[in-house]
């Protein structure tokens, strides 16, 4: 299921200069529950703006 969303999104996360994406954790071991998180670990572009923040300015 969650890969399924994931990749009926992949045109938007392009656009947002994500290249690579990976599930990890409980969802991709197949031992997910209700209450289970999703975590993912995204590849940026080189070119893709950093989501981090640096003392509120974007690095």
């Amino acid at each position: 299921m969650v890969l399924a969303c994931l990749r009926a999104h992949e045109v938007e996360l392009r656009e947002r200069n994500i290249v690579g994406l990976w599930v990890f954790g409980s969802v991709a071991r197949g031992e997910a529950g209700p209450d289970s998180r999703i975590d993912l670990i995204a590849a940026l572009a080189p070119e893709a703006k950093s989501l981090l923040r640096n003392e509120g300015e974007w690095i």
